[in-house]
């Protein structure tokens, strides 16, 4: 009873922090075209009788290598078309988002040109990115920064290391060709090819992936404190192999629906099973089965990389094992619901809510869960490790527009597509909660599990080239201790 009156005192707290941060709150780097958009209200305002507009033209610019039908497949505008002459500049910004998120261009501006009396010629200005990479590998084979660092004091065993060949808008057609050669803590090999369109309708897409990946350290096991992973480091402790194919259906713009089917193996050494029998559970030392999994995302966000307007579904179930093999049974199914406000001039709220749901509860360790790692993680527990079944996660942030620019570098660059620098700065303050459970088969519990957790704190992100985010957090837990921590992506 003591335990579930301090459960709720420290719920009520937080919640009572969080509504205090929304109600007492009563530009975007991402869209070159924003300034236009704020033009192109006055401009529709400015515009008399008749009420609707009618679109004379729509021409496309600056287009070098994307095929004309990629870009067409995300315009809902056409010729002749008349829109209300009130819905005209966000009719207009929405269609600058959708060629925005493709993550084809850098620039994506949407421009009226008046062409008569009641009728516009819509000009879309395309600046293409740079479509090969090349790119070194130098990553933590740790969750993340701060878990190297404090965990594991700079351990460089923790390094991947090598390179990774990136073809986006192969043949200009959105198509996507990656190499991937890596050694360190992971050695990786991977191939994928993924084609978005393989219909005239340009609705249904495939992708093709095989990957081998083997680890000479290999953490086995979480330590009783839930704060690090144990390593072995002898001989190579993991390998793997996967195979999948990737059906896409695309309806509309929004809403893109994704069926998998595919086979991996893995094999660990006998000194991994001795360490850990639990590994795959019951003593094997080799795991192998089909999964077929489905996934829908719906993104209606103004930018997918570091969004502040708009809304994000995603929903996900999957079942491992077929029954060819009875290495593996497990069904899971994860959901991710996100929402993004603007709220005032330069102020923006965003929540996002998430989830796991699996079972059965004893399941092999390999393929547990893990609550703490990438988006999955709450702010002010980023070094800890929680092994669970089923998880519920909310993030919540209040963000704050510093400054937002987009610099023209000017001729000294040689390269176009890295012409035009976008940067901004946000402060924030942040208020997270979670609950997980480890379920009742495990073995070995982390003190984290099966209670509520909660982080606040404040903090910058600085947003620049190809969606790029920097985080630098400031925080405090439910356990009272205080966190500096230093993150990559956005936070929802």
């Amino acid at each position: 009873m003591e335990k579930l009156v301090e459960t709720l005192h420290h719920y009520f707290l937080y919640l009572g922090l969080n509504i205090f941060l929304f109600c007492g709150t009563i530009s975007l780097f991402a869209y070159p075209s924003q300034g236009l958009i704020r033009d192109l209200q006055h401009y529709s305002d400015s515009l008399k009788s008749p009420d609707s507009i009618c679109i004379s033209e729509v021409r496309i610019e600056c287009r070098k290598k994307t095929k004309l039908r990629i870009i067409q497949r995300e315009l809902s505008i056409r010729k002749g078309q008349k829109i209300a002459k009130t819905n005209l500049a966000q009719y207009l910004e929405k269609e600058s988002h959708k060629l925005f998120n493709t993550d084809l261009f850098v620039v994506t501006d949407v421009i009226p040109v008046p062409s008569g009396r009641d009728s516009i010629e819509v000009v879309v200005s395309l600046v293409e990115k740079w479509y090969f990479y090349p790119i070194p590998i130098l990553e933590l084979g740790a969750r993340n920064f701060n878990e190297w660092a404090s965990s594991y004091h700079f351990d460089p065993s923790w390094i991947d290391w090598g390179i990774r060949f990136r073809q986006q808008n192969f043949r200009g057609r959105n198509e996507d060709v990656r190499l991937h050669f890596q050694n360190g803590f992971t050695q990786k090999l991977m191939l994928l090819y993924n084609i978005p369109y393989i219909n005239r309708k340009q609705t249904t897409g495939i992708r093709f992936k095989i990957m081998y990946a083997g680890n000479r350290n290999l953490p086995y096991k979480t330590d009783s404190q839930g704060e690090r992973l144990v390593l072995q480091s002898t001989s190579k402790q993991l390998r793997r192999w996967e195979f999948a194919t990737r059906l896409s259906k695309r309806s509309h713009f929004y809403n893109t629906h994704f069926f998998t089917l595919g086979f991996r193996s893995n094999h660990i050494t006998d000194t991994i099973q001795e360490l850990n029998p639990d590994y795959f559970l019951e003593g094997k030392t080799q795991q192998r089965y089909f999964f077929l999994k489905y996934d829908f995302n719906r993104n209606l966000t103004d930018a997918s990389g570091y969004p502040l307007k708009g809304m994000l579904l995603r929903l996900s179930f999957e079942q491992k094992g077929l029954g060819f093999f009875n290495d593996l049974n497990k069904f899971e199914v994860r959901a991710l619901y996100a929402k993004f406000v603007p709220l005032r001039k330069k102020w923006f709220w965003a929540s996002s809510f998430r989830g796991l749901f699996s079972f059965p509860d004893r399941q092999p360790y390999n393929d547990q869960a893990s609550f703490g790692y990438f988006q999955n993680t709450l702010r002010g527990y980023e070094p800890y490790t929680i092994d669970v079944t089923r998880y519920a996660l909310s993030r919540n942030t209040l963000r704050y527009q510093l400054c937002s620019t987009r610099k023209q570098l000017g001729k000294f660059m040689p390269l176009e597509q890295f012409r035009t620098m976008p940067v901004a700065l946000y402060f924030k303050i942040f208020g997270d909660f979670g609950h997980t459970e480890s379920g009742s088969m495990h073995p070995n519990p982390s003190p984290y599990a099966d209670r509520l957790l909660w982080g606040t704190g404040l903090g910058l992100d600085l947003v620049t080239f190809y969606n790029a985010v920097f985080r630098l957090e400031f925080s405090v837990n439910r356990e009272g201790e205080n966190r500096l921590a230093f993150g990559v992506k956005s936070d929802f």
